[in-house]
């Protein structure tokens, strides 16, 4: 089996295991925003941006840094 996992192509068969009971596995949480552009820029960023913390952070996921995104 081969798997993509942080950056990296692992061919070991052993290597990706991921258990069946892992909560990204079964479950699958996400969050996303859209943001409109208007003439090249985004309408409402910080508003959005807060958005996106306030939803990572009641799924118990890690918020994403502003400045990466």
């Amino acid at each position: 089996m081969y798997a993509w996992i942080d950056g990296e192509l692992l061919a070991d068969p052993e290597a990706g295991v991921i258990s069946v009971t892992d909560h990204g596995f079964t479950v699958g949480d996400g969050v996303f925003e859209a943001v409109k552009v208007i003439d090249g820029r985004p309408f409402a960023l910080d508003l959005h941006l807060a958005r996106l913390v306030r939803s990572a952070t009641g799924l118990g996921l890690d918020a994403p840094d502003r400045d990466a995104v």
